[in-house]
């Protein structure tokens, strides 16, 4: 259904009560037919109405005496009552606009038996009984509209099939949730516990919509991360109750004076200590200590880059390990301060998990003649030095940080970073490894 209701009237009556309801209802969030709002120039009108009619849930017939001289509002209230004639439930809303049980048996016997509402009561309590039948009380998509539109989103009428990916949504487990998904506890299945759980998976599906929209990821300086949390209604509560995982999303917070209003969060998350006794906090917390916990390079680039703890929880990665390497050796990431940045550049060299032929492909490179030529050479080298790698290798190479230096977005020319790249000793950590693994065979 496209529209809560239908506004079957007489237009004598638009000025003196039609008009008024309908915006009243809009304004109260109720989809509405109405001709004004909804006829277009050039419409058919016929077509236009018989459309309102098959699309709305229910029908408002506003009855008076200039309702009962029309053949328009007949045709329209003979439709509606076609419609009534093949479902249970009631669909017609009578509404008595300057009539009484006389007229209306005279008009439409049937119509009288019906408990219509009196317009003598006023607009306001006429609107609150037409809301109280479309949407009762209890109503768990009521609620948890409700709890959304004070949240300060604008979320689709309750029958949009938006909900239903909503609940389908509410049904996933945590872990198998995208990017930026927070544990919500189940309360109940009593309305308003129910509403709650929803319009929470609701907020969520939208914040993550947005983050999607926006590719946000741990590559993303910590003020765009900030103004899009505090962009989003609900987030920044949201963040503030679950410490833990906001430094899994969004690590650079972590960093001493990157957190904004999560410092005093993630200040108490440091003091909490680890629970191994060499290091003085837990991973994902050490960007926020003076030596970084004690940790590994490659164990912090780990957590930085994939934050999921080894797959418990939703994956946040929004790219592959080359792409990060490459932004970590650009100016996109001279935000991060220095120490940081090099033990994480450090990290990535020694954890060397960032070869583009195996594994998965999370940024969309695609595959061309020369893929594949770089690390199989590599791999039949014997020994670390020296290194001179064929054409075709570095065409690999060039064709692969081309990719990440356009999704990044990176002014940097390809040559600076193929120069870097090889500088840095990627490689040769690369080849020693692939010796290390032979030895072990051995």
């Amino acid at each position: 259904m496209q529209y809560d209701v239908f506004i079957s009237h007489a237009s004598e009556d638009k000025n003196l009560f039609v008009r008024k309801l309908a915006t009243h209802l809009i304004e109260h969030r109720i989809e509405v037919w109405y001709d004004e709002f909804s006829l277009k120039a050039g419409s058919s009108l016929r077509r236009s109405i018989d459309h309102g009619l098959s699309k709305s849930r229910f029908g408002v017939v506003v009855l008076s005496p200039n309702f009962f001289k029309k053949k328009w509002t007949n045709w329209e209230l003979d439709g509606l009552v076609a419609r009534q004639n093949s479902y249970e439930n009631e669909l017609i809303i009578p509404i008595w606009l300057n009539v009484d049980k006389e007229a209306i048996l005279e008009y439409s016997p049937s119509l009288a038996d019906k408990v219509a509402i009196q317009a003598s009561i006023g607009l306001k309590k006429v609107a609150s009984k037409i809301m109280a039948i479309i949407n009762p009380e209890g109503s768990t998509l009521v609620i948890a509209r409700d709890i959304i539109i004070k949240s300060g989103y604008d979320p689709p009428v309750i029958t949009d099939d938006w909900w239903l990916d909503v609940v389908e949504y509410s049904g996933k487990e945590w872990g198998h949730m995208e990017y930026l998904s927070f544990s919500i506890p189940w309360k109940g299945f009593e309305p308003k516990f129910r509403g709650e759980y929803i319009a929470k998976h609701a907020l969520q599906k939208m914040w993550q919509d947005e983050s999607d929209e926006l590719w946000l990821s741990q590559l993303s300086s910590p003020s765009t991360v900030l103004d899009f949390i505090n962009s989003q209604p609900g987030l920044k509560d949201a963040c503030q109750q679950n410490p833990d995982e906001v430094a899994l999303y969004f690590p650079q917070l972590t960093i001493k004076g990157f957190g904004d209003f999560m410092e005093e969060k993630f200040d108490k998350m440091l003091k909490k200590g680890s629970r191994n006794s060499e290091h003085p906090c837990e991973e994902e917390i050490a960007l926020r200590d003076p030596n970084l916990g004690n940790y590994e390079p490659g164990s912090l680039a780990c957590y930085y880059f994939t934050g999921s703890g080894g797959g418990i929880g939703p994956s946040t990665r929004r790219y592959d390990m080359i792409d990060c390497i490459i932004w970590l050796l650009s100016s996109k990431s001279k935000w991060l301060p220095p120490k940081i940045r090099s033990t994480l550049l450090q990290g990535m060299k020694e954890w060397n998990v960032w070869g583009w032929t195996l594994g998965g492909n999370i940024s969309g490179f695609e595959k061309n003649q020369f893929t594949g030529k770089f690390e199989h050479e590599i791999y039949e080298i014997q020994n670390s030095q020296p290194v001179n790698l064929s054409t075709h290798a570095r065409n690999d190479i060039k064709t692969r940080f081309q990719h990440s230096i356009n999704i990044l977005q990176i002014e940097e020319s390809l040559d600076f970073f193929v120069e870097k790249f090889l500088k840095y000793g990627f490689i040769e950590e690369k080849i020693k490894s692939h010796q290390e693994i032979r030895n072990r065979k051995k």
